[in-house]
């Protein structure tokens, strides 16, 4: 499937976000927002590693969908109510200047579409869109989504337009349960395409490299079937080094290494 180049550069030509400096940038697509366009199915799950950017980029392709077309519905649901505030934020600041209101986390624009964002950890959180057709749901960081959310999941997509583009998106848990697992374990016999977005597909993942001498077996593995470099393998041994992580295994679920 070719990179849909019309997709990248609309949402590049129309929306901006602000780097960590403050500054107002266009969205420009990275490597794995491109691998995603490149891949995407109508129906998607994505076992990501941090800070790739992805949520940001599925908030653009929702908001893109309801401007390209008149009483679009598009949702996008968080882990909890901290994520579904900055999910809200960010949508509304990449809008800018462009005609929109918003109630309860709804952004209503031009064409009566509206993009909404629910919170997977309240009650019965499909009923603010009850009776509507949902034309794209995206769903964040559904590992840390309860259990219960599990049946709000399956009572929303009852309200799925089939025309319409799903992307359920992930780092994994340590333990390997919960939602994202069950829907990543069962997605080839529901027909959805997986994707795999590993820790060095970001390019700013480098560090000073070690000595050839030094390499681990499973260092060299990488190297070798991945083609990483001395810089990426150095990125690594600090990344997995870093306390803040608790230990290697937790690390390495959070950065991913394996499908």
């Amino acid at each position: 499937m070719q990179v849909d180049v019309e997709v990248i550069q609309q949402i590049e030509q129309l929306f901006k976000v602000r780097t960590p400096d403050g500054e107002l940038v266009p969205l420009k697509a990275n490597a794995v927002q491109r691998l995603y366009e490149e891949r995407r199915g109508q129906r998607n799950i994505v076992k990501k590693s941090r800070q790739q950017g992805f949520t940001t980029w599925c908030v653009a392709r929702a908001l893109l969908r309801c401007l390209a077309k008149p009483n679009t519905s598009a949702i996008s649901i968080a882990p909890n109510a901290n994520s579904a505030s900055h999910i809200f934020w960010q949508a509304a600041k990449m809008l800018g200047l462009m005609s929109s209101s918003s109630v309860l986390n709804r952004i209503t624009m031009s064409g009566n579409s509206t993009f909404q964002v629910l919170n997977a950890s309240s009650g019965r959180w499909t009923r603010g869109v009850e009776g509507k057709t949902i034309d794209y749901i995206h769903g964040a960081e559904i590992a840390m989504w309860p259990d219960r959310a599990r049946d709000d999941l399956d009572e929303l997509r009852y309200l799925f337009d089939p025309d319409g583009e799903e992307v359920m998106e992930s780092s994994p848990l340590p333990d390997g349960a919960g939602v994202f697992e069950e829907e990543w374990a069962s997605a080839e016999s529901r027909g959805v395409a997986r994707h795999f977005f590993p820790w060095w597909l970001n390019p700013e993942n480098i560090s000073k490299p070690p000595e050839r001498q030094s390499l681990t077996d499973e260092e060299c593995g990488l190297i070798v079937r991945e083609g990483l470099t001395f810089e990426q393998i150095g990125w690594r041994r600090r990344a997995y080094g870093d306390r803040r992580y608790g230990n290697l295994e937790w690390a390495k679920v959070q950065y991913l290494e394996k499908p």
